[in-house]
């Protein structure tokens, strides 16, 4: 499992003052929930600042600029807070994907078949604790204003461009073309270096010799003897997906953040530490899944 998180989010706000919850106002879903779909119905509700009334939705970098001067607020450590959270969640459920993934794939020879996109909301209390409040499996791309079309039409290109799909002939996908055209010609910040294609290319050989030869040997093989080949073409192929991933990674907006990465001003003992505090998580997390299931059944 690798996770990676992006850079940049949205930061939804109630369109009325928020007052602790009394039998008078605990109706009032504007100063209690900050929900797209209820509040911008409300109306003040804002897409955008205009100078008399602020927005309704942020991103987070220009949230984080105004705690920070306001509230004076440590929000590099709000953000490390934040990505803790999303790397243990996805902890927590790790037995239960990798489980329904092998069902899935049980003859996985290219290293990784699938990716995800998920939405994370998070809440943030008076004290600067982050809490999950939920993951959503099928995030809103829906872009109804400039910040929207920004923010997720950048998740989108920078998701593609990770997961780094094989090529297509872009012939077959009129349809596509039409639609992707506009966002394909802007001027891209981050551009990929022509060096990528090689990369591409190979992971592309690599994957089709794989299906060649799994072809050819399944037949052939003695059960235990083809396992451990497939064993051996899974490792290669998946150490082949994660030197494609981290070559890609710095030419999008995303950061990875399991397997852990070292920190440029971390200690190494302060990295070993974490990546022990992660493991034990995983270790208790798959312990958990298995007294689970021998209950169930």
């Amino acid at each position: 499992m690798r996770v990676y998180v992006y850079r940049e989010g949205i930061a939804r706000f109630a369109t009325e003052k928020y007052i602790p919850a009394n039998e008078s106002n605990i109706d009032n879903l504007y100063s209690h929930l900050t929900n797209y779909s209820i509040n911008k119905y409300h109306k003040d509700f804002s897409h955008s600042s205009d100078g008399k009334k602020p927005a309704s939705k942020w991103t987070l970098t220009k949230l984080f600029e105004y705690m920070r001067a306001e509230r004076k607020a440590d929000t590099q450590a709000l953000w490390e807070r934040v990505k803790d959270i999303i790397v243990k969640t996805f902890i927590s459920v790790h037995p239960t994907m990798k489980n329904r993934y092998s069902r899935l794939f049980p003859r996985d020879y290219a290293g990784g078949l699938c990716f995800e996109l998920v939405g994370f909301d998070v809440m943030l209390d008076s004290s600067m604790n982050a809490y999950v409040l939920e993951v959503n499996r099928n995030p809103s791309l829906n872009m109804d204003s400039p910040l929207d079309q920004a923010l997720k039409g950048g998740v989108t290109a920078d998701t593609l461009r990770l997961a780094n799909p094989l090529p297509y002939p872009l012939s077959k996908t009129k349809d596509l073309n039409m639609a992707v055209g506009p966002r394909y010609n802007q001027k891209d910040e981050k551009p990929v270096p022509k060096t990528s294609q090689k990369l591409h290319n190979k992971m592309y050989l690599s994957w089709e010799e794989i299906r060649e030869e799994e072809r050819k040997t399944s037949a052939s093989m003695k059960p235990a003897d083809y396992n451990k080949w497939l064993e051996k073409r899974k490792a290669d192929a998946i150490k082949l997906r994660e030197e494609a991933e981290d070559f890609l990674a710095p030419y999008t907006n995303f950061e990875r953040v399991f397997p852990p990465m070292r920190k440029q001003s971390e200690a190494e003992s302060d990295f070993k530490t974490r990546q022990l505090e992660l493991k034990k998580c995983l270790d208790t997390a798959k312990k958990l899944w298995e007294d689970d299931t021998k209950i169930v059944i």
